[in-house]
């Protein structure tokens, strides 16, 4: 007996089945498959997850100028915040003003 011809004999023998285990039997191949998939998909997205945290770590942030502001910025015991608002903007002033 070939390989066609139990494929054939295990579709006649499942079709004379009850209609309630048909339906079990359907349910359970499904289940089976989800789980499956599931598995799957949880190896792949720890892949990509592995991959993906690999290429942040050669990931770098440029480095950018930026002014030291520890002059205009009030210590601890700044005695009014508003000289400290004043000399913001005066420094804000100074750096926009276009020389002749």
């Amino acid at each position: 007996m070939g390989f066609y011809d139990k494929i054939k004999n295990f579709v006649l023998t499942l079709q004379r089945l009850p209609e309630h285990q048909k339906r079990i039997i359907f349910f359970v191949l499904i289940a089976i498959l989800v789980l499956a998939m599931g598995y799957l998909e949880i190896l792949l997205t720890k892949k990509n997850i592995a991959r993906v945290s690999q290429s942040l770590q050669s990931f770098e942030i440029p480095q950018t100028n930026i002014p030291d502001f520890s002059s205009i910025i009030p210590q601890r015991g700044a005695s009014n915040l508003k000289d400290s608002v004043n000399a913001l903007d005066n420094t804000s002033q100074e750096n926009t003003k276009i020389n002749p």
